[in-house]
């Protein structure tokens, strides 16, 4: 019988919820209505109207219904990229060989969606295929462990994704990630009041040599062009390592809990705060404190490179704004605009012309769009600046303050607990004495102290070295107040 309807007898027919499936989302009825449908549902059907989106009415009526993705809404944009997360991760499956390249992400969200079905033969397969193997005894055999019925799924599968992370980083001698692994272990450990365990790898990591110059590491490759417009950092820095006021470290906190319980908040149709404005003056830990969100996160930053955004062309700032947003908007990461009163100026300033108007408008816009699996943090030594529209679109605004006394005292009693050797004069008194420094000149006196300490082994002496060091900081260009030395060498 000859065929009909245009379709040559080798090639594959059209599959219409293929077809959704690509372009479209589909509402199960286990959330809130999407606002697509449910607009869709109380302009058509009169009894639906003035209906809560969680109504089991309205939720009967729109399940099983699909709706075109919003732009403008990140739940959408997340979805839409867990679909093609997703459609990666099947790829994966498919393939007949091992993978030489492939993103951990798509495995992340592949993994997690065959555990929470059950399905521990994908699990096993693509890990093989990753370099990621179990093996019992002689026989080479596989296994998965299968937990309890009250175990929580989302608590094994970031484990599952450390181990994975831990091996494949031994596997490529990537000592980088490797030690970034080993310390998200001690960390989880240590949530758990497991000491003695987080404390044994701590030992581990003291003697494990490091090399801190990949800076592009956890992410896609990305070209030449890409590479111009910003620098890829793997955070160092924690939360602990800093001196914050206890609001900043309280604010910080919870928006870290935010973002690893991104999950739970949307199944209640919530979204996490993302957008971060960091106010005060040079040196106070602006940048740090954006790498430690990041540490915390265990997600890369990236610092935007001014010099490259910039463009001297009509329109040409604003395409490269969108290029960088695009790029982020597609992973997890910290974005990071220093100086951010460069790009967010007050459009009503006279002296600006109409392209910093421009500008504006479209960092605007891109703010509006980003994901909320997307930090933004912006620092700014000049608040006052800021355009009123972007000052506005920061969900949390944190003051650094210039350190005070107290918090140098801490500093100084940190820093002699990392270094394990006394400085010969009290916290205290170095504090006083270095009064009116911020952290980047006080990190940089500790860094000095430290280095002559190393180089006039084996017979240094810290106190003379502390002394000496204090006597040319006071020539420093730095204001700083001056004490007698009495009150020094008193100490």
């Amino acid at each position: 019988m000859q065929q009909l309807g245009g379709w040559s007898k080798n090639e594959a027919q059209l599959n219409v919820r293929e077809l959704l499936s690509q372009n479209f989302l589909y509402y199960d009825g286990k959330a809130s209505v999407p606002e697509q449908i449910h607009t869709y549902l109380s302009t058509n059907w009169k009894e639906l109207r003035n209906l809560p989106k969680d109504d089991p009415t309205l939720v009967a009526k729109a399940r099983d219904r699909w709706y075109v993705p919003d732009p403008r809404k990140a739940g959408d944009l997340e979805k839409l990229r867990e679909k093609a997360l997703l459609k990666e991760f099947e790829e994966y499956k498919e393939a007949k060989k091992k993978l030489k390249v492939f993103r951990l992400e798509a495995v992340r969200a592949g993994f997690k969606k065959a555990w929470q079905e059950r399905d521990y033969t994908d699990i096993i397969a693509v890990a093989e295929k990753t370099s990621f193997r179990c093996h019992q005894g002689r026989s080479q055999a596989t296994h998965v462990v299968r937990p309890s019925d009250n175990t929580d799924g989302r608590e094994i599968m970031a484990r599952a994704d450390l181990l994975i992370r831990l091996v494949q980083s031994g596997i490529r001698g990537d000592k980088v990630s490797l030690r970034k692994v080993v310390e998200a272990i001690i960390s989880e450990e240590r949530t758990k009041q497991h000491k003695v365990l987080a404390e044994q790898l701590e030992e581990l990591l003291t003697v494990m040599p490091f090399d801190r110059s990949v800076t592009n590491v956890g992410g896609p490759m990305m070209d030449q062009r890409m590479g111009n417009l910003f620098h890829e950092v793997l955070p160092q820095r924690k939360l602990s390592d800093l001196i914050l006021p206890d609001e900043v470290q309280q604010i910080c906190q919870a928006l870290i809990q935010e973002q690893h319980r991104i999950d739970l908040l949307r199944s209640y149709n919530i979204e996490p705060r993302n957008r971060i404005l960091l106010i005060g003056s040079p040196g106070n830990g602006k940048t740090s404190l954006a790498e430690a969100i990041a540490e915390a996160l265990m997600i890369p930053l990236l610092v935007v490179r001014y010099e490259s955004v910039v463009g001297t062309y009509l329109g040409e700032t604003a395409v490269r704004l969108k290029k960088i947003f695009e790029y982020a908007s597609n992973r997890k990461c910290v974005l990071f605009f220093d100086e951010f009163e460069t790009l967010g100026k007050e459009r009503g300033d006279l002296h600006e012309t109409g392209e910093i108007k421009r500008v504006v408008s479209s960092l605007l816009m891109q703010i509006d769009n980003l994901p909320s699996h997307v930090i933004v943090v912006g620092a700014t030594n000049h608040p006052e600046l800021l355009d009123r529209a972007v000052w506005r679109r920061f969900q949390v605004r944190m003051t650094l303050p210039c350190p005070t006394r107290a918090r140098l005292t801490e500093w100084f009693e940190k820093f002699e607990r990392r270094i394990k050797i006394s400085l010969g004069y009290t916290p205290g008194t170095l504090a006083k004495r270095l009064l009116g420094a911020n952290f980047a000149e006080i990190e940089e006196f500790g860094a000095t102290v430290f280095r002559q300490y190393v180089l006039d082994q084996p017979n240094a002496d810290m106190k003379d070295i502390v002394s000496k060091t204090l006597q040319s900081w006071s020539a420093r260009s730095v204001s700083v107040p001056q004490h007698d030395k009495s009150e020094v060498n008193d100490a």
